[in-house]
């Protein structure tokens, strides 16, 4: 695929997770987590989402527990 539309698909992928997880999600355990970057797989089919979390390992792990029991409605 060209990886330009992949790169603009990324970039609308990151931008639109980035807001939901701000606006949308009402789960205080995720106010400190930001979308960085989205990666892609060739076929488009597949995503892995890196975040920025707190330095915190406590608050990391409620924070991954807490985008893990949201996954179907960030899907």
């Amino acid at each position: 695929m060209d990886s330009h539309r992949t790169e603009r698909v990324s970039e609308a992928l990151r931008e639109e997770l980035g807001e939901i997880i701000a606006y949308e999600l009402s789960d205080p355990r995720i106010a400190d987590a930001t979308v960085t970057e989205v990666l892609l797989s060739p076929d488009m089919r597949h995503a892995q989402v890196r975040l920025h979390l707190s330095n915190e390992a406590g608050q990391q792990a409620a924070t991954i527990r807490a985008l893990d029991g949201a996954r179907r409605f960030l899907r």
